[in-house]
């Protein structure tokens, strides 16, 4: 037997998102996919999903925790994403799945106490991991309030801030040191977009959820599923067949990094194998 030594290592998501590396789909590391990386290098070159595919189909899961059917998410762990009151129940299809009610903020709303008077200067102030404004601050009040820089723009203390990080939000906060990385910022935290309460039993299926544009953090609400009549486009200059871990899983059909399905409806979709073991479908900003 011929002597082969796989070597791989497996570490967090922090080092696998680098900015040279392949987009990583948000969908990994919600659903608690395990980057795999050759030794000597820093970007994944695929991913062990099997934590997902093999979980119980009668139990629910979040935030690597599981849920008993009835049992809920406590709302301090959702409600930032304008999500509460998830519990583990049937569906309307019978499978197992978390069913939540959404959070309406008035500010989204063109009434309900949304509007403040357009002949005054009003900012909304937010706090961290919470869905709805906790204050409404106006004109002469705004002198008394600390100011943040970030990104070449100002804000005022409690104003949610581009973070120029898509999978990053931040609030200006008393204190707040822009030049500290976003990722290590305390005013700053990772977006969590909710994929195991959404998608996952879409995911589940073989569907694979789309992203708008490259940049994206989270998935818009469409997916491209298997079919029979989709088929592999495969990327010019690759003549031998893809091994296990290089290679995408759609359905039945089996990807080489560099492959295209073909299209299918939203011609603006494309679907390619990026990062095993999944597909990546991503909608074109400029179609």
């Amino acid at each position: 037997m011929k002597n082969f030594v796989a070597f791989f290592v497996i570490i967090t998501f922090g080092c696998c998102l680098c900015d040279d590396c392949p987009v990583v789909p948000k969908h990994y590391e919600e659903l608690g996919c395990i980057p795999l990386i050759k030794e000597g290098e820093k970007c994944a070159y695929s991913y062990d999903c099997s934590p997902f595919e093999h979980r119980d189909k009668n139990k629910c899961y979040f935030g690597g925790k599981t849920y008993e059917i009835q049992q809920e998410i406590d709302n301090d762990l959702t409600s930032g994403s304008c999500t509460v009151g998830c519990r583990c129940n049937p569906g309307y299809d019978n499978k197992i799945k978390f069913t939540c009610a959404h959070i309406d903020c008035p500010e989204f709303f063109g009434g309900g106490g949304g509007l403040v008077s357009l002949t005054s200067h009003c900012i909304y102030q937010y706090k961290k991991n919470r869905c709805c404004r906790s204050g409404t601050v106006c004109d002469e009040n705004l002198k008394k309030l600390e100011r943040c820089e970030l990104n070449g723009n100002s804000y005022y203390e409690g104003e949610r801030m581009e973070s120029g990080k898509s999978c990053y939000s931040c609030i200006c906060e008393k204190g707040f040191d822009p030049n500290v990385p976003i990722e290590e910022n305390k005013s700053c935290w990772k977006i969590n977009c909710m994929i195991d309460l959404h998608y996952s039993d879409r995911i589940s299926e073989g569907c694979v959820p789309v992203y708008y544009g490259e940049e994206r953090c989270c998935p818009i609400p469409e997916f491209r599923c298997p079919d029979s009549n989709t088929t592999v486009v495969k990327s010019l200059g690759r003549t031998s067949e893809a091994k296990t871990n290089d290679e995408c899983k759609f359905g039945n059909l089996r990807l080489g990094v560099g492959d295209v399905l073909s299209p299918k409806g939203n011609k603006c979709v494309i679907c390619s194998c990026k990062v095993p073991p999944y597909v990546t479908c991503v909608q074109k900003r400029d179609c």
